[in-house]
This record gives C-alpha cells, structure tokens and sequence, in this order.
C-alpha cells in the first residue's frame, strides 16, 4: 500500500510502473499508510504523540520528517516536555542538550526531508504539510520532496496537515480510499491521551521554528 501511496507522486508512466515492480518485489509487510486532517495545530501535536508511543510499542524503528530543518529543533523540544526522548542531526558548533543521531539506538530521529536521504525506517511520520511549511516550493519540486521522504519508510507511514491549511498535493492521495491502500482520518477523539501537550509554541510567522 505504502508503494502505490508513493507511486501517486510520479507522473510518467513507465517510471511509475518501473518503480511499483521494484517495491513489490522487495517489501514483505502490508500496512495501510495513514494521513491525518487535525482539526487544528494542537490536535496535530497530540496526535503526533500518540502515534510515536504506539510505534514505540512496536519496536519500530522510527523517523519523524519535517519539511523545513527549523521544525525539528522546535518539535524535539516540545516531544521531550511530553516525555518523549527523541534525537537531531549533530549541528556544528551547537550547544543543543537534545540527544543527537545515534543509529545504534532504538530513539525516535528527526530531521528534515533532505537529511533523510539514503536512510529507510520502519515508519516514517510526516507532520506538518500544510502550505505554510512550504514556501514558494514548485509542485514538481514539492513531489519530488514528499516522494524521498515516503520511500524512506519500510513498513508504514503516516502524514498530518491541518483543516485550515491542507497541502493541496494530498488531494493526489485521496482516492486511493477506494481502494483501501490509504486511511484518511479526521479529527478523530484521541482515547487514551494521557500526557499533557507538548510545549510547542503557536506557528506564527513570528516563530517559524514551530510551524
């Protein structure tokens, strides 16, 4: 399911098929990737949680992507005020206390689309893809990005946006519903919720870093 999610992203023909074969062939595991329309910016942020803690339980190996290198920082923070050890890329001449990349270890990585490359997880979260993460970023150029940061993912992925400001590339990925291949949740109660809500400031234009 997770191949033809990707797939959706490439529009020749022969490429697609050409890679639709190739993934077919290599993965062994079905799981439905999700895409989450949270009512707002909070709801997305707890939802996040969620879903972390659950692929936790899982032993998954886990990456957490970001469409722009400053929303890493700023959600590493806010996951570690709802008690969620997660690890950054090492950055030069930084005094980060955030836990930096050590692949050794079963923590959770985050980091931006580009960092991803060449690296592949069990489930790989994209949170964030609302319009205002990326501007003035062609649609070719926006594929292409959403296309790396998917294929990363070995077993499952899972997107988030907001209501009031969907990335309109997920209306691409919509009618795989028809056939199963993709979940679309919306504003779903999330049961069973108990940490309080990570610290994330609001994403105004004034602080970008958490957008």
């Amino acid at each position: 399911y997770l191949v033809e999610v990707a797939a959706r992203l490439i529009h020749d023909p022969v490429v697609r098929e050409a890679f639709r074969q190739q993934q077919r062939t290599a993965q062994t595991e079905r799981q439905t990737p999700v895409v989450f329309y949270a009512r707002d910016f909070e709801q997305e942020k707890q939802r996040l949680c969620q879903v972390i803690r659950e692929r936790q339980l899982m032993n998954d190996r886990i990456a957490i992507l970001f469409p722009l290198n400053r929303q890493v920082f700023g959600f590493a923070r806010g996951l570690a005020e709802a008690g969620i050890e997660a690890e950054v890329p090492k950055q030069r001449g930084s005094s980060t206390p955030l836990p930096t990349h050590d692949f050794n270890n079963s923590r959770p990585k985050l980091m931006a689309f580009h960092s991803a490359k060449g690296l592949t997880f069990d489930s790989v979260l994209i949170p964030r893809l609302v319009s205002t993460s990326f501007p003035r970023v062609s649609m070719d150029r926006l594929e292409r990005l959403l296309f790396v940061a998917l294929t990363r993912a070995a077993k499952w992925a899972y997107l988030s946006t907001t209501e009031d400001d969907p990335l309109p590339l997920l209306e691409n990925l919509l009618p795989l519903q028809i056939t199963r291949q993709l979940t679309v949740q919306r504003d779903i109660r999330l049961e069973g919720f108990k940490a309080a809500p990570p610290a994330f400031p609001p994403p105004t234009d004034a602080n970008l870093d958490f957008l």
